[in-house]
């Protein structure tokens, strides 16, 4: 007998999350995850600028550490799971400015105001356990 549970009926939601100026955007979503109960969820879209923050990522085949200041984001992925230890995952994001682009996983960063990131997770509520 396998040591997973399977459910059967969970619905497909998307939490979309406003943040405000100098929000710090890490501690943000994990406090959205936890009031609403969501265990696990994956960033499906982001939009809007990083006011400061780190990221580190690959550059010409080397290890970087980069720190940003009022970037837009072009894009932004990643997975999320809500443990004792505290929130897990990695938020990789997309970079533009000017011409360049770059992209790497972000370590700490705050928003600037309108910072908007979408959170899809499968609601369980309801769902039944085979």
């Amino acid at each position: 007998m396998p040591a997973s549970c399977y459910f059967k009926g969970g619905q497909k939601r998307c939490l979309t999350l406003q943040l405000d100026e100098a929000d710090n955007i890490l501690a943000c979503l994990e406090k959205a995850m936890t009031d609403a109960r969501i265990g696990e969820g994956k960033i499906v879209s982001c939009a809007g600028n990083v006011r400061e923050g780190v990221m580190n990522g690959f550059s010409q085949g080397k290890y970087v550490v980069k720190e940003i200041k009022d970037v837009p984001l072009a894009a932004a992925s990643g997975r999320f799971v809500r443990t004792k230890q505290g929130l897990q995952g990695d938020l990789h994001i997309l970079c533009k400015q000017g011409m360049n682009s770059f992209n790497g996983t972000l370590v700490k960063g705050t928003a600037a105001g309108g910072l908007e990131i979408k959170l899809e997770f499968v609601d369980l509520a309801g769902s039944q356990t085979f």
